[in-house]
């Protein structure tokens, strides 16, 4: 055995009853009544609430606890002040898996804050870039400071949705997987008496839970991925195309011109729509979500129209920011059509 995890082990049999055969060890947490692990004062007397620090306490314990080792935890009161073991055993099984829920929430309001800041960083970026080519920003010290400032402000936002995504681990989540994970059995023990009323093993609890399927999930990934790629796409195309509207001069014809700009409004509009239905799909509510399927079907018909309207330019001149965007619509069609198709799966 590896001489730190063999001291570790040492170290904790003088606290805790160590199977090593079994891989658990048994935590005992020890409470003079039952008042001080329940919250009553925003929850009925009935069905009282788990007291959230408990779990804390217990996220704590299992974090000594040698990885490949799992925890029995026993609460020993001395005093139940009227209650049933069970009672406060459906307590705590409630209060473990609430916090799931709320975990869950927690991931759905994360992803979608991840997908807006990069969508934000990314277009703020292109409009630097675009902005800067089209002479937005007037020439030499004026010009280096707004897009300096511009940089700076797009590198921020994607900075920030990479931090949520890999550098700020969310507490409640950490310890909504120890408890998952990490604990094999919770039992109520009468302290006074040292007789074991009520054992649960978690497993069995933890089956009663409601999931969603890998596909559902899935399907709403896609979603959001495809709908804030829509997003992106909608904006960085009008801003990038009203600069290069603005360079065409003669180049052009006007009535190109013209169906030029007509196509790329109703793009951003329809692009636009559908990459908001796509979120609020993922959120679960908001507007446009009952019409993916139908701007999911237009978006591919403008992506399909951009692709051919951009190599049709005068003289045999491709456009080939047009000919580009078009492109990366499909791609992100592809998942949008994949993720709605997959929502109308059934669990």
């Amino acid at each position: 055995m590896n001489p730190v995890r063999a001291r570790q082990i040492e170290l904790l049999k003088k606290y805790y009853e160590v199977d090593e055969e079994r891989k658990t060890a048994k935590v005992v947490l020890t409470y003079d009544k039952v008042g001080e692990l329940l919250t009553t004062d925003y929850s009925s007397s009935a069905h009282p609430e788990f007291n959230s620090d408990i779990l804390t306490r217990v996220s704590e314990v299992i974090s000594r606890i040698p990885l490949g080792y799992k925890i029995d935890l026993q609460f020993a009161i001395n005093d139940y002040e009227g209650y049933q073991a069970n009672a406060i055993m459906e307590s705590f099984n409630d209060a473990v898996e609430l916090r799931h829920y709320s975990v869950l929430g927690e991931r759905r309001r994360n992803g979608l804050r991840i997908a807006l800041l990069l969508v934000t960083g990314i277009v703020s970026l292109i409009f630097m870039i675009a902005g800067g080519s089209a002479g937005w920003f007037g020439n030499d010290a004026t010009k280096d400071l707004i897009t300096e400032v511009i940089d700076i402000i797009g590198w921020v936002f994607i900075w920030e949705a990479v931090s949520i995504m890999f550098l700020s681990p969310s507490e409640e989540r950490m310890q909504s997987v120890k408890l998952r994970t990490h604990v094999n059995s919770i039992a109520f023990v009468d302290g006074k008496h040292k007789q074991l009323l009520l054992e649960e093993k978690c497993e069995t609890v933890f089956k009663q839970w409601a999931e969603e399927s890998n596909i559902k999930k899935l399907s709403k990934e896609m979603l959001l991925v495809a709908g804030s790629g829509f997003l992106a796409i909608a904006v960085s195309s009008l801003i990038s195309n009203i600069a290069e509207i603005t360079r065409m001069g003669d180049q052009y014809s006007p009535l190109f011109i013209c169906f030029y700009a007509l196509l790329l409004v109703l793009s951003f509009l329809v692009m636009c729509t559908a990459g908001i239905g796509a979120i609020s799909s993922y959120v679960g509510h908001g507007p446009f979500k009952k019409y993916v399927g139908f701007f999911g079907a237009a978006s591919l018909v403008l992506s399909i129209l951009s692709i051919v309207f951009s190599l049709v330019g005068t003289d045999g001149l491709t456009n080939w920011k047009l000919f580009v965007s078009g492109i990366f619509s499909l791609v992100f069609y592809l998942l949008y059509a994949t993720g709605w198709l997959l929502s109308f799966k059934k669990e």
